[in-house]
């Protein structure tokens, strides 16, 4: 599950497909973790017909971190799923459970098309993400993130559209970082937005860890 394709259907409408995440959990159940702008488009898309992940109904129940057009620290949303999922980790595949903050030129990976990507911590700081194309709520064409991650990557398969939401994990020890918001519009294309995984789970009300 973890690394599939993921979208959200309201009435005859398929959104644009995101890419799953992890698996948290809190009081009321366990929950698949996106980017807000596939799962919930900041509430345009609620009440959703489905949560479909590889085709498959998963979840009518959505919850997001709300987005503003400045001072956002996560693009995440999470969608209800039955009690008795358990994540499926990408092929050798070992996370950790906890969030981890890597240093700077640190080698991370998202699980994509089949195969890991890879790209390179570059800084952290304040980057904006366009999202005229995620036909948010309330006009935000372009939304601006704070104490993220850049990561620098030629690799066009890291950086593709449909891998909003992915898990970013370290490539030697497969800790996991944050997910991936979209590409800098100040740094350029070759530079992913990652929302810490800790602001993640904080803005979401779930456990400080991914469900293993």
């Amino acid at each position: 599950m973890v690394g599939s394709p993921v979208w959200v259907r309201r009435g005859d409408i398929d959104f644009p497909r995101g890419t799953v995440g992890a698996l948290a959990t809190n009081a009321g159940g366990v929950w698949l973790l996106s980017a807000n702008h596939v799962l919930a488009g900041n509430g345009s898309r609620l009440p959703v017909d489905g949560v479909y992940v590889n085709g498959e109904s998963v979840s009518r129940t959505v919850v997001f971190t709300p987005l503003q057009r400045s001072g956002n620290r996560a693009d995440a949303a999470a969608c209800l799923l039955p009690p008795a999922t358990r994540p499926h980790w990408p092929p050798g595949w070992t996370p950790i459970a906890q969030p981890h903050l890597p240093p700077l030129r640190t080698k991370v990976k998202v699980f994509a098309a089949g195969q890991d990507r890879f790209g390179v911590v570059s800084h952290r700081g304040t980057s904006s993400v366009a999202m005229h194309q995620a036909r948010l709520a309330g006009g935000l064409n372009e939304v601006e993130f704070c104490d993220c991650l850049l990561v620098r990557t030629t690799d066009p398969l890291f950086k593709k559209p449909g891998n909003s939401g992915s898990l970013v994990v370290t490539a030697a020890d497969c800790r996991p970082i944050g997910l991936i918001a979209g590409t800098s519009i100040e740094h350029g294309s070759n530079y992913v937005v990652i929302s810490l995984l800790g602001q993640v789970l904080h803005g979401l009300k779930l456990s400080n860890q991914i469900l293993l």
